[in-house]
């Protein structure tokens, strides 16, 4: 599991905790049936060794044969290839025929014909989207395959997260007289979670897991962040202000999706928001107004290149960034200044 996937299931909660304040919150509900795709010979090994708790199918273009250990797999090992995949933990629908093209859905346990969870072994996954959908991992190596067995045994029970995003319909330049016009947030999308629906776009809450790449590119305001709460942050952002009668406080502000471990450590306000887009257009102004002279954005996790593309509004960024600084300097003595995010 890659450390952006560790951070977006972190944002899972179960039910049976508290309630989420402050937002509306999208509900999981995952039994215990995996289905792992065409895994090598290596990780039919660490399949038979596994002790999976549940229901397990193996989706094998060999099926059981020729592959040491393969009899030994508490699983339906099942000779077929897979074509796509749809859906999200607890809800995923494979397109694959099985033996004499057997539909997957009869072969999973599962009343709906659905899987829980799916692990993809393939050279070429099947999701190539930067940010996987919950319940949805790559394992091209025994130890990945491992790691990703271990995080999918977390996901069985009933989770919820936040439902990131408001959309106002009457906002959106999506479409207009019949002419189809700004795709902006289908193309920063990282999670693939959005959709033309031909007369306005269609979020899936269920796939959505707040990176909020579309709410920076959305010209209009039309998609906006509900999660974490806007007035909550603005609070938080005015107790971080230089004082007055404070001549020695930080005038640099330091937003950031984890805490500050580098040189600017002490030189500057850290406000901590995860995910780190949620720091819109709107906080930047305000923090200006509060008094900092400049504002400086830190990613701990590399941002994909379609998050880079919101950010820099130019396409051509690079996904290895590490570090986004954007420096936005006040006019009083020195001209504006917007610096493109350091790659």
């Amino acid at each position: 599991m890659t450390e952006r996937q560790a951070t977006c299931h972190s944002r899972l909660r179960p039910v049976s905790g508290p309630r989420l304040p402050g937002a509306t919150s999208v509900r999981y509900s995952a039994s215990d049936t995996l289905l792992v795709i065409d895994p090598g010979d290596e990780q039919i090994g660490t399949l038979s060794e596994s002790g999976w708790p549940g229901a397990m199918v193996v989706l094998s273009p060999r099926g059981g044969q020729g592959e040491p250990g393969s009899g030994a797999i508490a699983a339906n090992v099942v000779a077929g290839s897979a074509q796509g995949i749809e859906g999200w933990l607890g809800r995923f629908q494979v397109h694959a025929a099985g033996p004499d093209d057997q539909p997957l859905t009869e072969l999973s346990p599962n009343g709906s014909g659905k899987f829980d969870m799916i692990i993809d072994c393939r050279s070429q996954p099947l999701v190539d989207a930067p940010v996987a959908p919950f319940g949805y991992f790559r394992a091209r190596s025994p130890s990945q395959l491992q790691d990703s067995l271990a995080a999918a045994r977390e996901l069985i029970g009933h989770f919820e997260k936040p439902k990131y995003f408001d959309y106002q319909l009457d906002l959106c330049a999506h479409f207009s007289y019949g002419q189809t016009g700004c795709t902006r947030c289908l193309d920063v999308c990282g999670a693939d979670a959005i959709r033309s629906g031909g007369h306005q776009i269609e979020v899936n809450p269920y796939l959505c897991q707040g990176c909020g790449s579309c709410t920076l590119a959305c010209p209009t305001g039309a998609l906006s962040f509900v999660a974490p709460d806007r007035d909550a942050l603005l609070t938080e952002l005015r107790a971080l202000a230089p004082h007055p009668d404070h001549g020695t406080a930080p005038r640099t502000l330091l937003v950031s999706d984890a805490p500050e471990t580098d040189a600017d450590a002490g030189r500057a306000a850290d406000l901590i928001i995860q995910p780190l887009t949620a720091f819109g257009e709107e906080l930047w102004i305000a923090s200006l107004a509060l008094g900092f002279d400049q504002v400086l954005l830190q990613a701990t996790d590399a941002p994909t290149d379609r998050s880079c593309w919101s950010l820099d509004q130019n396409g051509n960024s690079s996904g290895t960034a590490t570090r986004v600084a954007i420096s936005i300097s006040t006019c009083s003595g020195t001209p504006k200044r917007t610096k493109s995010p350091k790659r």
